[in-house]
């Protein structure tokens, strides 16, 4: 869960990019601005959306400005496991300690308002604080919230994250396998499965080989050592594999192919 819910933030990180609106009279780019990719998925399209008060509010800088920022807190800090700390620590400092930007804001859209009043009404601030102190705890409550939809987008689409792109086993030709295959996420974590099994028949037939020897059972001696070499030649040639393959050794079959 862990390594998935980071993986599924970043993969959120990457789909936020910066763009710059036109300056006008062809004179450069002009101010930058945070939006998803084309290509981004559903899932993120509506962790946007829901950060938009639901679709209640239009596409707006300051909102996909606070995501952007909640999106790379989340994959730095952040590791799948709840944490309201985290949630705090987030959208207290993404609250503007400037007056200016602070009457800005409530200045913006006619809801913002209603984020005053609803941290008034939660106890996040005293109407005796005065008006600036009123402002930023209704900030504080709109960043919360928009932090919350992007950090819940992403646990949802992290129970699903599926990082496997390899998938390995070993069987007899024509009989089904004796275990499950098993998946992995990089080619050299697959290989290491498929030479730990190689390994461990070397080693067994290594044993049994020199049991046979200790009887005098000299065939069987040889021919289990030469499985035992057998084996012990193809995990090195494992090692060497840049891509998945396929090989039969000892009666038996190894693979690695692209999970697709």
């Amino acid at each position: 869960m862990k390594n998935s819910f980071k993986k599924t933030a970043e993969k959120f990180q990457e789909s936020l990019e910066t763009r710059h609106r036109p300056q006008g009279l062809g004179n450069g780019d002009g101010p930058a601005f945070y939006c998803l990719a084309d290509d981004a998925p559903q899932w993120m399209k509506e962790a946007i959306f829901a950060a938009h008060d639901n679709g209640d509010r239009m596409p707006c800088d300051y909102i996909y400005d606070i995501a952007h920022d909640a999106v790379s807190f989340i994959a730095e800090n952040c590791d799948g496991e709840d944490d309201d700390d985290k949630t705090h620590e987030f959208s207290d400092g993404a609250v503007s300690v400037y007056n200016h930007d602070r009457a800005a804001w409530l200045a913006d859209h006619a809801g913002n308002a209603e984020y005053v009043d609803d941290a008034v009404e939660e106890g996040l601030a005293d109407i005796t604080g005065g008006i600036f102190a009123l402002i930023g705890a209704g900030m504080y409550r709109q960043i919360e919230e928009i932090y919350s939809a992007i950090y819940s987008a992403i646990e949802d689409e992290s129970d699903d994250y599926d990082e496997s792109k390899f998938v390995a086993g070993f069987h007899m030709p024509g009989h089904m396998p004796d275990m499950d295959s098993a998946e992995f996420d990089s080619l050299d974590s697959a290989k290491d499965y498929i030479i730990d099994a190689l390994k461990s028949l070397e080693d067994d037939h290594g044993t049994a080989a020199n049991d046979a020897r200790g009887t005098g059972a000299l065939e069987e001696f040889e021919r289990l050592e030469g499985l035992a070499e057998d084996y012990g030649h193809a995990a090195e040639d494992v090692n060497l594999k840049s891509s998945p393959f396929s090989i039969l050794v000892g009666g038996y079959v190894f693979w690695i192919k692209d999970k697709g």
